[in-house]
């Protein structure tokens, strides 16, 4: 009954049930010495193969199971509706401007280039006990940056003027304008692209310049006083005293771009307040694969721009909504250079 019981179980994956045998086999040869008839040794197989009676009830639930819906990208009416919103805010308060919305939509638009993951410009919870953002492992191999901030820090951003001449971020947040082109290093992936650069050139007059926002985002690293070797993905909550920050996740993420959704979209029926329960951080990436695409991008060549897998873009681009609008299309088209 086991077993057969567990494939009726909504939260049971094959996976799961998979991992199950394997651990019961192992703790009863380790425990009795002896074999449990779980598996079987056939003669054209290198590993041991699951009882035909035990994989054909895995089988059945791998076959039946409901797919997980696919994340939903966020659109340029959320973008420009949540801008025109945090605006009118901010000029009642101009602290909002170091709120978790406003970072949020930073890092938003600066994702629709980058296809950031969560891991690049927020923290997951993950971290080690005693530790307020991801580290780096500190390993011999991970040499000078064993013990650094996995996220983006002030020093994966440079940037440059018209004529090509470096400029310190704190000039450019200066001097508006003066920033033609970033280059964002990406230290750590889940690949093998660790250390890759990408470069974008600036598009004056639209929202999600990529320039502006990762500009932006600097400038309230340093408002928050942030220090030098700390992640930039940071706000301060509301009401807070000054001095005090918080490292975005991915929950701040997914509650502001879905209040954005409610924002850009006031009927309830519309396609994307229907499927607002789809917009989560993983949106970001999701939202870079289909802007590419929009824009004619081919699949090859949005997996190098946004250093993932071919397989992976194909995946994202499935069954999501597409039309997410002609600002992120404009964007696109003229930022990124390599």
């Amino acid at each position: 009954m086991g077993l057969a019981g567990c494939q009726n179980k909504s939260n049971v994956a094959e996976k799961t049930l998979n991992g199950y045998l394997k651990s019961i086999s192992t703790w009863w040869r380790q425990y009795t010495g002896q074999h449990m008839p779980l598996y079987q040794q056939l003669p054209n197989k290198k590993e041991p193969q699951l009882d035909p009676f035990l994989e054909d009830i895995i089988a059945q639930r791998r076959a039946w199971k409901e797919p997980k819906q696919k994340r939903e990208p966020f659109t340029d009416v959320m973008f420009l509706a949540l801008a025109k919103e945090l605006r009118r805010l901010q000029k009642h308060n101009g602290a909002y401007f170091l709120s978790a919305h406003w970072a949020v939509l930073d890092f938003s638009r600066l994702g629709l280039h980058t296809g950031s993951r969560l891991s690049e410009y927020g923290q997951n919870g993950k971290q080690k006990k005693g530790d307020i953002f991801s580290r780096v492992p500190m390993e011999r191999n991970a040499g000078e940056w064993a013990g650094m901030p996995i996220a983006f820090i002030r020093a994966d951003f440079t940037y440059f003027d018209k004529d090509l001449i470096r400029r310190h971020f704190r000039i450019c947040i200066a001097t508006p304008g003066l920033a033609k082109y970033v280059h964002i290093r990406f230290r750590f992936d889940k690949s093998v692209n660790n250390f890759t650069i990408r470069k974008y050139e600036s598009q004056p007059g639209n929202l999600l310049c990529p320039v502006d926002s990762s500009l932006s985002i600097l400038k309230r690293a340093d408002m928050l006083g942030i220090p030098a070797d700390y992640p930039v993905g940071a706000y301060r909550p509301m009401g807070a005293c000054p001095g005090s920050f918080a490292f975005l996740k991915g929950d701040d993420m997914q509650r502001v771009m879905q209040q954005a959704c409610v924002l850009a979209y006031p009927n309830p029926n519309h396609y994307m307040r229907l499927h607002m329960h789809l917009l989560m951080s993983h949106s970001n990436r999701i939202t870079a694969a289909v802007a590419l695409h929009n824009a004619g991008v081919s699949i090859p060549v949005i997996a190098h721009r946004l250093r993932w897998s071919v397989d992976s873009v194909s995946f994202y681009l499935r069954d999501c909504f597409k039309a997410i609008g002609p600002l992120t299309q404009k964007a696109i088209e003229g930022s990124s250079l390599i």
